[in-house]
């Protein structure tokens, strides 16, 4: 189950009312390992996420951490690569939250023609 539409806020208040999604929300925020980001904009109504995301740092000792690698599937078919690469990246960096890496979305083993569905 996913929310798809309204604003972060929005999406935010019906996980609250979800315990399936407050769970996942919850865990989600929780995990401190590397992330594959695949088939997701992190759009506007999306910075719930994106909160999440950034404040993740891998524990290596008391005083200090190490950033979390973060590899997103671009889709290089549709619109500038340059913009979504910079998009991504002022989402994602900033206070050295993450090391952000790019690969062809297509590349990715879940983007194999025999697991797409046909639009109705």
């Amino acid at each position: 189950m996913i929310i798809t539409e309204g604003t972060s806020a929005n999406k935010k208040a019906s996980i609250e009312q979800s315990s399936y999604l407050s769970f996942a929300h919850r865990h989600f925020a929780e995990n401190v390992s590397d992330l594959v980001i695949l088939g997701h904009s992190l759009g506007q109504g999306d910075e719930h996420l994106v909160k999440e995301i950034k404040k993740r740092r891998l524990p290596t000792g008391a005083r200090r951490s190490v950033p979390r690698k973060i590899a997103i599937g671009i889709h290089t078919s549709g619109g500038s690569i340059g913009t979504q690469l910079a998009r991504f990246r002022r989402l994602l960096t900033g206070k050295a939250a993450a090391e952000v890496y790019f690969f062809d979305a297509q590349s990715h083993p879940l983007a194999a023609p025999t697991l797409q569905i046909a639009a109705a």
